[in-house]
């Protein structure tokens, strides 16, 4: 199960907190909710202080995020050092 809340929107700015799991269908839904704002012509930052798991489509997910500049927060050392891994370039993600 996932869960995103919106925690802040300031201006063209909003933060979206993932909580849960990164996985299959869940990690659609993440791109669809984040795309959906990015539409908007919201710069998009996405914490992920909340997430449990992340398989490899969550990652693939979260690579093409990353890749429409969506800033990738708060990541649990595990998460970070798994989407490093999978190739993932991550800069400071504190």
């Amino acid at each position: 199960m996932l869960r995103l809340t919106r925690l802040a929107h300031e201006g063209s700015r909003t933060t979206l907190l993932a909580e849960g799991q990164v996985v299959s269908e869940w990690a659609a839904l993440l791109e669809c909710e984040c795309a959906a704002l990015l539409r908007d012509g919201q710069t998009l930052h996405l914490d992920l202080s909340g997430v449990s798991r992340v398989d490899a489509l969550g990652a693939e997910v979260l690579r093409r995020l990353a890749a429409q500049n969506v800033k990738l927060q708060q990541c649990t050392p595990l998460i970070r050092d798994m989407l490093v891994e999978s190739g993932l370039q991550m800069g400071d993600t504190r």
